[in-house]
């Protein structure tokens, strides 16, 4: 999976403000938090967006600089220093924001090409 898709397979998960959420990297319809990969989430984080899409490898060396790109972006664009300060105190269109400049960024051919992720 590339790094693209990942970045636009997250940005669609969490695209309509009822499946993003504050506080958590996901939620379970009951509201109470729940893993991010879990089949009981229905709402995710930014981060908790990509964490679902990357499965358990959220960790792996391989899908670091995702986070470092969204980071560096979150920076640039709202001087967060990380897309959770961002997902959690500027809010959903500031999210959004993030992943449409990161994807813009991988589409112009700047940023990591390739993730390993089972997805």
């Amino acid at each position: 999976m590339t790094t693209l898709e990942v970045l636009k397979d997250a940005r669609n998960l969490i695209a309509d403000k009822g499946r993003w959420c504050r506080g958590y990297a996901a939620l379970a319809e009951s509201g109470h938090p729940v893993r991010a990969h879990s089949d009981r989430a229905v709402r995710w984080c930014a981060v908790g967006a990509v964490r679902h899409i990357v499965g358990d490898d959220w960790d792996a060396k391989s899908i670091r600089s995702i986070r470092q790109m969204l980071n560096i972006v979150s920076e640039e664009l709202h001087g967060k220093e990380n897309l959770v300060l961002v997902n959690d105190h500027d809010g959903h269109e500031a999210v959004l924001k993030v992943f449409d400049e990161a994807i813009k960024l991988l589409e112009e051919g700047n940023g990591p090409d390739r993730v390993q992720c089972e997805a």
